[in-house]
């Protein structure tokens, strides 16, 4: 492609894909059906070095997803909301606060519409944790006569199960 009107003509079907900035190369060319992966790189290079496109985005088309249900709990939930809940809401489980922080970082810094004042970086609110039991003194332990035979019994065929005959 070196005529300039196919760069544009080009530039302004890559366009028309929703959210080209986000998708990979390969979505794109899957989107678009005229190239390999390889080759719509070279193209994507191309077109954003002679300014007819926009840089691709750091938020992948996952993390976009992402955001989006971020923006559907922020609307559904007012106040604040706590980084550990609203993980546990967009994954399913509660692990991945540093890659949340960053991509909610990053998609304020590109202008998505999303109040990050509202987001908490406590994961879990204070009133909502377990509380300890206070012990007072020492732990406390039982004698073996105390011991329920059947217990005892369970624990020491557990023990030799795990550490053989001199275990128990």
């Amino acid at each position: 492609m070196t005529n300039k009107h196919s760069w544009e003509a080009l530039a302004q079907k890559i366009k028309q894909v929703p959210d080209y900035r986000h998708k990979s190369a390969a979505m794109l060319a899957e989107a678009l059906g005229e190239c390999s992966e390889r080759q719509m790189l070279r193209w994507i290079r191309t077109l954003t070095d002679k300014g007819l496109i926009e840089p691709r985005s750091l938020i992948t088309y996952d993390g976009l997803l992402t955001v989006r249900r971020i923006q559907r709990y922020l609307a559904q939930h007012q106040g604040t909301v706590y980084l550990g809940l609203l993980a546990k809401e967009v994954y399913g489980a509660g692990n991945n606060y540093s890659w949340l922080r960053w991509l909610i970082q990053k998609a304020v810094a590109e202008g998505f519409e999303l109040d990050a004042s509202r987001i908490s970086s406590e994961t879990i609110p204070t009133q909502l944790r377990a509380k300890r039991r206070e012990v007072e003194g020492k732990p406390r332990f039982i004698s073996w006569e105390e011991v329920d035979p059947e217990h005892l019994q369970r624990f020491v065929a557990l023990h030799q199960f795990i550490g053989g005959r001199h275990a128990a």
